[in-house]
């Protein structure tokens, strides 16, 4: 065999196996089982029902859910707008200090408005549930440490 062919061989060898390892890849990838996403943690993961509290209490009311959870969840949308253009004004090229006022003042009223909302849902939650399930309401569930609500 000259040299020549021999590089070619070569080379169509390790394309070969770079095409079987890249195709073995896919496949491996959308056969393999999934591992699911960790629990949720913090007030947001045990409010939310990101599993049960301790002594097999529900992270927190169905009713308390139904009557809260939409509005929760779009509060929530807005204090990450409000992240958002706090973020724009800081890096804008253009310094305007009360815009950036604005949009801070904005974000800790939209944060307030998030926290009272589940405070209240706890308040109901709490409400339902006797005095040993209470004490371990806000203990974290399986034993994941949460950063706290808007922390991330």
């Amino acid at each position: 065999m000259n040299p020549d062919n021999q590089k070619r061989l070569i080379w169509i060898l390790f394309i070969s196996l770079v095409t079987n390892l890249f195709l073995a890849g896919l496949l491996a990838g959308k056969y393999w089982p999934q591992t699911p996403p960790p629990p949720m943690s913090g007030m947001e993961g045990r409010m939310m029902g990101g599993g049960m509290g301790k002594g097999g209490v529900p992270a927190m009311s169905e009713q308390a859910w139904a009557k809260h959870g939409r509005e929760i969840h779009e509060s929530m949308q807005g204090v990450k707008r409000a992240r958002q253009r706090v973020t724009d004004q800081l890096s804008s090229p253009q310094w305007d200090e009360k815009e950036v006022q604005r949009a801070l003042a904005q974000l800790r009223e939209s944060s307030q408005q998030v926290q009272a909302l589940w405070h209240q849902a706890l308040v109901e939650t709490a409400a339902q549930l006797p005095p040993e399930s209470r004490a371990t309401l806000l203990q974290p569930n399986h034993g994941h440490q949460g950063r706290g609500m808007g922390r991330r």
